[in-house]
Parts: C-alpha cells; sequence; structure tokens
C-alpha cells in the first residue's frame, strides 16, 4: 500500500495518544501538590515544636537543684551567665582626719553662731563677725560623708561699732562640739565659753563721763560656760527645724561684784529653708527664723528674722554665701549690754566657711 503525504502527516501528527499517555501529566502535578502538602506540614510541626526546646524563665531549674561544682577562679563570668552585677557599695567605717564640711551646721538666724559676717543696721550701728567651726576627725561610713561621729572646734570674734565707728564692744566665744547625724538627723553636745569685753572707745567714754561727772552705766562684766545639747531634723533637703538648750555653770558679775540673778538656763529654736544640699543648683533664695532665750535676760524672746540669696560654693565642702536682709526684736545679743532692749533691721552678707 503506498502511503501518500497527507496520511503519513495523519498518522504522525493527527493521531490522539492512548488513554494511559493522557494520564501522566495529571498525575505528576498530583504528586508535586502531595509532596509540597507533605514538605509544609513537617516543616509546620518543627517550628512549633522549636520552641518548647527553651523553657520559660520561670521554669529553669533553681541554682539549689544545680549540681555544685567548684569554680575555678576567672577574671571574666563564664559564658550565659548572664549580667554581671553591679558593685557592691563600700560602707566600711573609715576614720578621716580633718575631713571637709561640718556634720552640724551652724544655724543661720542665730546671732552667736561661728560664722563671718557684717550687718549694717537702721540703729546706724555696724556688727561683724570672724570666725569659723572646723571639723578635726570623723568615723563613719566611707559612702555616706555627711553621716557617722564628728569632733569639731569653733572660736569667732563678735564685735560692734556705733555710730562714730569707734570700737563698743566684743564678744569671744571658743567651743568643742561632738555631733553625730544619720540619715536626715544631726545631734550636738559642746563645750562652749562666752565672754563680752568692752571696747577701747567704749572705755575711754565712760571714764571721760566718770571725770565730768556725767551720770553713766557702768560697764557689765559677762562670761557663760556651758554645756550645750542641739538636736535637729531636715526634711526634703532643705527645711531644717533645729532645736539648742544650754546650762552654764559659771559665775556672771557686774562690775560691782553683784551676781547676775539667773543665768543658768539658755534655750534657742528655729527653722529655716535653703536650697536643696544634694542637687546641681548652686544658689537659690533662702530664710530664716531663730528665736533664742536666757535666764539673765528674763526670757525676753530674742526674735531674728532672715531672707536673701544663698550660693553654695562647692570647693571639696559645701561652703555658703549670702545676701539678705535681717531683723532683729529683742535684748542686745553682746554680753555687755545684755539688758539693753534693741529693735533694728539691716543688711546682711554672710559667709560659713
Amino acid at each position: 500500500m503506498r502511503l501518500t503525504p497527507d496520511s503519513t502527516a495523519a498518522s504522525s501528527y493527527g493521531r490522539r495518544p492512548s488513554p494511559p499517555l493522557r494520564a501522566i501529566p495529571l498525575l505528576t502535578a498530583l504528586l508535586c501538590l502531595v509532596v509540597f502538602a507533605v514538605e509544609s506540614v513537617c516543616r509546620g510541626q518543627e517550628l512549633t515544636a522549636a520552641p518548647p526546646a527553651i523553657a520559660p524563665l520561670g521554669q529553669q531549674p533553681a541554682l539549689s537543684t544545680l549540681p555544685a561544682e567548684p569554680l575555678a577562679p576567672t577574671l571574666f563570668p563564664p559564658p550565659g551567665a548572664g549580667p554581671a552585677l553591679a558593685p557592691a557599695v563600700d560602707d566600711h567605717i573609715v576614720l578621716e582626719m580633718l575631713p571637709f564640711g561640718v556634720l552640724w551646721e551652724p544655724p543661720i538666724a542665730n546671732q552667736r553662731e561661728p560664722r563671718c559676717y557684717a550687718i549694717f543696721n537702721s540703729m546706724g550701728l555696724i556688727d561683724t563677725a570672724i570666725g569659723a567651726d572646723f571639723s578635726l576627725g570623723r568615723i563613719g561610713p566611707a559612702s555616706h560623708k555627711d553621716e557617722g561621729f564628728e569632733a569639731d572646734v569653733f572660736a569667732a570674734a563678735f564685735t560692734r561699732f556705733d555710730e562714730r565707728r569707734a570700737f563698743a564692744c566684743a564678744d569671744y566665744r571658743v567651743g568643742c562640739p561632738l555631733t553625730f547625724a544619720a540619715n536626715d538627723w544631726q545631734y550636738k553636745l559642746s563645750y562652749e565659753h562666752t565672754s563680752s569685753h568692752l571696747g577701747d572707745d567704749a572705755v575711754m567714754d565712760l571714764e571721760s563721763q566718770w571725770a565730768q561727772g556725767i551720770p553713766a552705766a557702768p560697764a557689765r562684766k559677762f562670761c557663760r560656760d556651758e554645756i550645750v545639747l542641739g538636736i535637729a531634723r531636715r526634711f526634703w533637703d532643705q527645711l531644717r527645724v533645729y532645736g539648742q538648750v544650754g546650762c552654764s555653770f559659771s559665775n556672771n558679775a557686774d562690775a560691782n561684784g553683784f551676781k547676775i540673778v539667773n543665768d543658768v538656763w539658755r534655750y534657742d529654736w528655729g527653722v529655716e529653708w535653703t536650697p536643696p544640699r544634694h542637687s546641681q543648683q548652686q544658689s537659690g533664695p533662702y530664710a530664716a527664723f531663730d528665736m533664742d532665750l536666757r535666764d539673765e535676760q528674763n526670757y525676753v524672746p530674742n526674735v531674728t528674722i532672715e531672707a536673701g540669696w544663698q550660693w553654695r560654693v562647692r570647693r571639696g565642702r559645701d561652703s555658703a554665701a549670702r545676701l539678705g536682709v535681717e531683723y532683729y526684736n529683742g535684748d542686745s545679743p553682746f554680753g555687755a549690754y545684755i539688758l539693753e532692749h534693741e529693735t533694728w533691721w539691716g543688711f546682711i552678707a554672710s559667709y560659713d566657711w
């Protein structure tokens, strides 16, 4: 039989494949889908099963259940030991000689605390003071410089010049306080000595008046040796409340040798507000109130109110300079004139060394 070109083409291209050959592409596609599905399921099981391999933090075994093994000394923590702990605070007790600052801060508005100041008052008088309080030694925690036991010494000279700028009188004070501070509390136990003297110009004026037959008040001798107990409490690092009581064991006598009656007890208390000590604030307003009550003055309230601006000088210790206005109402703070009443206001510049 002879094949024609048309019949050859029909036999090679136009003939349909058998049924098994037509199912091969479909079976291949189905097999690919099955393999893809099985692979996806297996991968999903691995992902879900992975987290339980790392137990939560709360389910980690306790340290007590871990086997105790001696650890070799090393400069670095072993891998996986977690972050290193912060170094412990050094709280051991140390002895420091001549430390900066004092644990008991002299009250700001008290007229007889050791500091340097100058007051120009409305009576035309000028009152000055030169003095300071120094620490000899302190025993306390190394990490808290404002706590512990401390031995101090102070000295101050208070002078007054009259309207003619003549030297009228002077009071001299020295003391040896033992102080203690913890948290916001401060305590003081101190021996303090005060003596008062007339100035040379005042003595010459009295002698001149006596020579001319002019009545003049005799000069008074005033001397006080006392034991002083003080306590103070600080709130919010800027408000301080304090109180002091002094008991004298010396005898005061005037120029004629007569003892001044009731010269044993004295009381002093006050409130002061200053910029915070433990802050970066170097200056700010301040205000202080002080009331002094004395036996020798029949417990007349000697009131001092002071307000102004304070600068804290940080040169290894917290020194403070102040400019302000002061008001005083009471008997004279000078021993030579303790029975004379004074009321004045003035400008004050002071410095706590």
